[in-house]
């Protein structure tokens, strides 16, 4: 079988092939007997249960292969997808049982042609999945044709009989035949069944896309070879799953949707203490998902909750008289809940003209909040009401939880302003003030402000509480970047410019006088907003370097993040992102922003230095005098695939929609767009207002030019090609630009615009009334296949070609994404992996690697793309990006010999590899002992030796001692001359002989040398004998002419 990998989930699809692959039969009658012949045409088939499935899915192929002869075929089915042999199959001999019935129903059942009449009075037999009927061409007609129906009741094949009017009887001869016996007894005829064999292919590992199967049989020597005439198309599609985070609520389980399918809406989840607000499609819960967008990836959506408060005023409280809470509303009633101004509180309360009021003459109340859990907070924003009559701000304030037993005051209090302020109403703008206590975090169920009257009333609009980490979790490194949730999170990388940062929630800036991260000193650092914005950011200065950021250095990157409704005000170098930039900003989208300044101002960035704006995008209004822009006031690097949507003033010049100056033979926009209309008196462009020696392609602008330009107010020594312009200038012109340097670029009524999703470019075009858009070439995108160019962002509706565009036309490509195949190779071991290959959709990992391969006597440490340990090392994070083979990654085992010495010098260890020999180390010593030799046993029956003797294990080997001094305690001067000497040693003895020694020196050790018996007592005219026979050292001590017992007993006596 072929690696085809990914395992699918667990619906099972079942498409039957119904193969048959032994040649059609019919019969000829030949001298009065009847025989059969095989027509020279395959019959072969294949029919499909399902036309698609999905990737992941498991598909079986069940092959059959009939035979007429009534010789089982053998053989097998190769089955196949296009060229690429899927697998092959060994076919086994169907034995289904012969069932001889009454005539069943013959509905559905269609008789051959010209064959009409059936025999009422024949027998069906029932053989497998085939059913054979008995058909005359008229009544009471001598000539039969017997039918066999497959399953479907089609008709697999036809005998016809000649004989007597009708068969009487059909009997089961039981070697594979049956007999058909006519009326009157003259007619026998022996009809061979149709053996069946079969064969199954199941896999998990067909790759997206559409597969065209066919199989072939290959035959024995009773049988045809063939294949099948039909063709079966199976389409596998990917799926994805859809998962929901319930933030904290029940769960929800995660549906399985097709490519380009719809998710279904769930049962929604519940969470104590909130009502549920919806699923979003984004974790910051900005954007509502709609359950008719079609799935394209794996997703995962987020639920929106409400909190239930209690802001009603009604429990207990701490008024002087009883009618302090009893009126919580006036004319403005106060609705809890429905009116939220935002999700961007940890926990949030409500704002509108609704508010509560506390009427009477209470010095003291309170308005309260029960989470119903506990909750964490540290922050009370305020917004009190005064209607320059009865209700005013209080005279204090002071914040208090309940601790489960009593109201406790918050610690550490900080009140801005310190005497709680509320404006007048009939000012719109400052109708309710923003009141701000601080304190030690707290934890608890509830929260209340307690409240002493001034001159009035109290009344409270909006109560907000929530939690601010004072300082950002993780520790700003690449793997453990800052995680940045409020306010005071953004300031602190003010002051750590070099660090990483991410965003993990929206965070609103209402409110707060902002000072740019890096005014001074450049931002060097990283910040991944990944997908979260800032909200209502402000800043109102004269000074320069304008923006979130003030300046951006080379090393600084921003990315990931979106800024939504935004009022920058400054002199010079002003954007709503940064000043200026050296950096490299991606995927950064300014939404509703009012930029305005002197010189060099930006939707996105004032003044663009170096660096790269890619995928950036910028809406709403930036004015100022010189060089002025919708994304970017001047540029002399690199902008790419951003756009903006601004309307751009400017009093001076170099104004456009999209870059102000873009100069420098480094400066480039490619495949970017402005749609604005552009207002400014000199070198005013829909696109660039002037390009200085920069190159522009593939660009295009569509608003409004008051003079200049359509796309590009002046181009000096600049290079414009493939770009377009469709706004008039000045009311009526269609100037694309003054200079020169244009490359098939022009002024068009109408652009079509190529958006390739992540593909290549797609050049745009210009187009005229009534031209035609023609296909163009398709793009490519790593780890995708295109499948078309559609009409909408929502990839629904596919776009038809030789249409005549009427207006601007954004045409869209969608893509396929690839899967792949990882092909595990065990490169030498004997126990493959499991599986063996995986299927990987482009851009994900394995998640799990397979059960490792095992091999003898070595230890597996990984894969690698090389057999030789060369190569990328695979393990479960690499991300795939195509088909590759891996091969395992093996150490030979290696094994400790570790020596024991018994007490002698310690002998170092050994690591020696499998099956190697150890080295012998230099004999250890031992004080009153003689080194003998080292054993593999603690009983010192077996000898280890060095030279023969591979190491397969951990192994330990023990030194053997022998104490010289015991042996020889019995042997005394008074045993000199006896015939026998008593050694107490469980081993006989030999002397190993010194000649350089003097005969009054010791001249002879006693060593052990052959294993006898415990106690033994031993001859010396043996030990003669054991040193005579076994060693090759003997000493003549006595000078005698003669090594014997003498001797023996000198050398004891000299010992002793």
């Amino acid at each position: 079988m072929n690696n085809l990998t990914k395992k699918l989930p667990a619906s099972s699809l079942l498409v039957k092939l119904g193969i048959a692959t032994q040649l059609l039969l019919f019969l000829v009658l030949m001298s009065g007997n009847y025989s059969y012949a095989l027509v020279d045409t395959s019959t072969t088939t294949i029919s499909s249960g399902n036309s698609s499935t999905t990737f992941g899915d498991t598909v079986t192929f069940k092959g059959r292969v009939l035979d007429t002869t009534n010789i089982p075929p053998t053989g097998t089915l190769t089955f196949m997808s296009g060229n690429d042999v899927l697998g092959i199959e060994t076919l086994v001999t169907n034995s289904s049982p012969l069932n001889i019935s009454s005539m069943p129903s013959s509905s559905g059942y269609t008789p051959p042609a010209n064959w009409n009449y059936q025999c009422t009075t024949c027998p069906v037999i029932e053989w497998g999945d085939y059913v054979y009927w008995v058909f005359s061409a008229s009544n009471n007609s001598s000539n039969y044709n017997i039918v066999a129906y497959d399953s479907d009741k089609t008709i697999v094949k036809q005998v016809p009989v000649a004989g007597d009017r009708y068969i009487a009887a059909i009997t089961d001869n039981s070697n594979g035949t049956i007999t058909l016996t006519g009326q009157g007894g003259t007619v026998n005829v022996n009809l061979s069944l149709l053996d069946i064999a079969e064969a199954e292919f199941t896999t998990t590992s067909l790759a997206v896309g559409t597969h065209s199967i066919t199989a072939t049989y290959s035959g024995d020597d009773n049988h045809t070879s063939s294949v099948s005439n039909t063709v079966t198309q199976i389409v596998i599609d990917v799926s994805y799953t859809v998962s929901f985070d319930s933030n904290g609520g029940t769960d929800v389980a995660s549906q399985s949707v097709l490519n380009n399918g719809t998710a279904t809406s769930p049962t929604a989840p519940t969470k104590a203490g909130y009502t549920f607000a919806g699923w979003y499609s984004n974790i910051g819960l900005t954007s509502v998902y709609s359950f008719g967008t079609p799935v394209t990836a794996d997703t995962t959506l987020y639920a929106g909750w409400t909190i239930n408060y209690g802001l009603d005023g009604t429990g207990p409280n701490l008024a002087e008289n009883s009618t302090g809470s009893g009126y919580p509303s006036i004319s403005a009633s106060f609705t809890c809940c429905q009116n939220q101004d935002n999700p961007w509180y940890a926990i949030n309360g409500v704002f509108s003209l609704n508010r509560w009021t506390n009427y009477g003459g209470n010095s003291t109340d309170w308005l309260a909040i029960n989470f119903g859990s506990a909750t964490t907070f540290n922050k009370v924003n305020l917004y009190l009401f005064n209607d320059g009559g009865g209700v005013q701000p209080p005279g204090s304030y002071n914040v208090q939880y309940w601790n489960g037993s009593v109201w406790v005051d918050a610690a550490n209090q900080v009140k801005s302003p310190v005497t709680p302020s509320g404006s007048h109403y009939s000012i719109a703008t400052e109708a309710n003030t923003l009141n701000t206590v601080t304190f030690d975090t707290v934890v608890a169920q509830q929260i209340r402000v307690v409240f002493t009257n001034g001159s009035g009333y109290v009344g409270i609009v909006e109560l907000e509480i929530f939690y601010e980490a004072p300082i950002p979790l993780g520790d700003g490194t690449s793997s453990s970047p800052y995680q940045l949730s409020n306010i005071k999170h953004l300031q602190f990388m003010a002051d750590h410019l070099s660090s990483h940062y991410i965003l993990i929630n929206n965070i609103d800036m209402a409110n707060v006088t902002w000072t740019p991260i890096g005014a001074t000193s450049s931002f060097e650092g990283r910040l991944d907003g990944q997908g979260y914005s800032l909200r209502d950011l402000s800043i109102n200065s004269n000074t320069d370097n304008i923006g979130l950021f003030g300046i951006i250095g080379s090393s600084g990157v921003v990315k990931n993040l979106t800024i939504d409704s935004a009022v920058v005000v400054g002199n010079s170098k002003v954007g709503a992102l940064a000043g200026t930039s050296q950096g490299n900003i991606d995927n950064v989208i300014v939404n509703n922003a009012n930029v305005s300044g002197t010189d060099y101002v930006g939707g996105l960035i004032g003044n663009h230095e170096l660096g790269t704006i890619k995928d950036s995008h910028f809406s709403g209004v930036v004015s100022g005098a010189h060089f002025v822009g919708g994304l970017t006031g001047a540029s002399s690097a690199s902008v790419t695939e951003s756009s903006s949507a601004a309307t751009v003033t400017g009093t001076g010049y170099y104004i456009a929609g999209l870059v102000g100056y873009l100069h420098s033979d480094y400066g480039l926009i490619a495949n970017s767009y402005a749609s604005g209309n552009i207002t400014g008196p000199s070198n005013t462009g829909g696109l660039v207002g002037q390009n200085a020696g920069a190159t522009i392609t593939n660009s295009f602008a569509l608003g409004s030019v008051s003079s200049g330009g359509a796309l590009v107010g002046y181009n000096f020594n600049g290079f414009i090609i493939d770009s377009y312009a469709s706004g008039l200038v000045n009311g009526s012109g269609q100037s694309l630009t003054e200079g020169t340097a244009v490359t098939n670029s022009s002024w068009k009524p109408y652009i079509a615009y190529f958006d390739s999703n992540g593909g290549t470019t797609v050049n745009i075009r210009g187009l005229n009334s009534g031209d035609l858009v023609t296909a163009p070439t398709q793009p490519t995108k790593a780890g995708h296949t295109f499948v078309g160019w559609y009409s909408d962002a929502g990839l629904s509706t596919s776009y038809t070609f030789d249409t005549v565009i009427t207006a601007y036309t954004p045409i869209y490509a969608k893509w396929l994404i690839n899967s792949y195949t990882i092909t595990y190779n065990s490169n030498g071991g004997e126990q493959d992996a499991d599986p063996t290959s995986q299927t990987v959709i482009y851009g994900n990992t394995v998640g799990s690697l397979p059960v490792a391969p095992t091999r003898v006597e070595h230890i597996f440490t990984g894969w690698t793309t090389e057999a030789n340990g060369g190569g990328t090392a695979f393990d479960a994070a690499t991300v795939v990006t195509g088909s590759v083979t891996v091969y395992a990654q093996w150490t030979i085992n290696s094994y400790t010999v570790t020596f024991n010495t018994d007490g002698g010098s310690p002998v170092i260890s050994q690591t020696v590899i499998y099956n190697e020999m150890a080295s012998e180390p230099s004999a250890p010593t031992k004080a009153g002992y003689i080194f003998a030799n080292w054993y593999t046993d603690t009983d010192y029956a077996t000898t280890f030796h060095f030279a023969s003797t591979p190491i397969t294990a951990d192994t330990t080997i023990h030194a053997l001692w022998i104490s010289y001094l015991g042996a020889e305690a019995l042997v005394n001067i008074a045993e000199l001359h006896q015939t026998q000497v008593a050694i107490d040693a469980a081993y006989a003895t030999v002397l190993e002989l010194i000649d350089s020694v003097e005969k009054t020196e010791l001249i002879a050790r006693i060593l052990i040398v052959q294993d006898l018996i415990d106690l033994t007592t031993i001859e010396i005219d043996d030990i003669v004998k054991l040193i005579t026979e076994g060693t090759l050292q003997q000493k003549d001590i006595n000078q005698d002419g003669s090594f014997d017992s003498l001797d023996v007993q000198i050398m004891l006596q000299r010992i002793s």
